[in-house]
């Protein structure tokens, strides 16, 4: 999935596939849940990955304000990957070719839906990368919405 879309929105596909490798290598050494992240990004510091890399997987599971093209990726690509199924997702997958943005407020709606019914909150970074995406698109959630990442738009 990463791949796909970093040829489609013209990212940086060798920085992506390498995060991607990378990404939950924090569950071989103990990692679970959303600590996982963090520990990978450590152990990818460590194999000598440098701080973008490290940055885009300590990122991949929460989201966070002020991601790159390519930390918004693997985030979306991690969440809607084919072995993923929940409600909405096959839709997801189809926006994340369309319009980014569209894909990734969807997708953070869906998590929040979910851990609602978990009893839970989202975590904040996720929800301040909600309200940065919104407030850049002007809180239009319309698929027609003209934003930063809408492929149409650049054509």
């Amino acid at each position: 999935m990463v791949k796909r879309l970093a040829r489609y929105w013209g990212a940086d596909e060798d920085f992506l596939i390498r995060a991607a490798l990378l990404h939950d290598l924090g569950y071989a050494f103990g990692g679970d849940g959303l600590g996982h992240a963090r520990i990978s990004g450590r152990y990818a510091g460590i194999a000598g990955c440098d701080r973008i890399t490290i940055r885009a997987i300590n990122l991949h599971t929460l989201g966070g304000p002020n991601m790159s093209l390519e930390e918004k990726l693997l985030f979306l690509a991690d969440g809607i990957e084919e072995g993923r199924h929940f409600p909405g997702v096959e839709e997801i997958r189809k926006l994340a070719f369309v319009n980014l943005d569209q894909a990734l407020l969807a997708f953070l709606r869906g998590t929040k839906v979910y851990l609602v019914k978990q009893g839970k909150n989202a975590h904040k970074k996720s929800i301040l990368m909600e309200k940065e995406i919104k407030r850049r698109t002007c809180g239009r959630t319309d698929k027609t919405n003209r934003s930063l990442y809408d492929r149409k738009a650049s054509q």
